[in-house]
């Protein structure tokens, strides 16, 4: 099974494109980064964790920029946006798996801002204007809809078992 999932990152785009532009050696090396294979330095595979990692960074951060638009049209403000999500995007990720996991309702939610922001983006696109005040009341209201309907339905069979016991 192992050797399955060798074979599966040897053929990734992301792997074959760093194994291009440097030589990648096949064994860890602890923490580093780099390693010396027979009198030549080798990336380790650590390093193609690493790329991996910031791509993504780099990929959510892009994909955040038409709801960027959706909130401000200026580029000052969606930039800035945009910088601080890719510094601070791993750093939040377990904080919005774990909510995401404990508050069902906050993934319907944010389908529902994200419609949001496409038809105000279209609307906007057709002429007719909504202020930044306004979409930002309606995310963050649909955010604490989904937010509160998770915690009452988590809450409700809680409360069920406290009174039979």
């Amino acid at each position: 099974d192992d050797d399955d999932d060798d074979d599966g990152m040897q053929s990734n785009r992301i792997v074959k494109m760093v194994q291009y532009v440097l030589p990648v050696s096949d064994d860890f090396a602890g923490s580093k980064f780099f390693t010396k294979v027979e009198g030549r330095t080798k990336a380790t595979p650590l390093l193609l964790v690493l790329v991996v990692i910031e791509l993504s960074d780099i990929v959510f951060a892009v994909d955040s920029v038409p709801a960027a638009f959706g909130v401000s049209q200026d580029s000052v403000v969606i930039f800035t946006a945009n910088m601080f999500a890719i510094l601070s995007l791993r750093s939040l990720y377990a904080l919005i798996a774990h909510a995401v996991n404990d508050l069902p309702h906050l993934q319907v939610s944010i389908g529902a801002v994200l419609a949001f922001i496409g038809l105000k983006t279209f609307a906007e696109a057709g002429g007719i204007s909504v202020s930044a005040g306004v979409s930002l009341l309606v995310v963050v209201g649909m955010l604490l809809v989904g937010t509160m309907l998770s915690l009452k339905a988590r809450r409700g069979p809680q409360k069920r078992e406290m009174l039979l016991v």
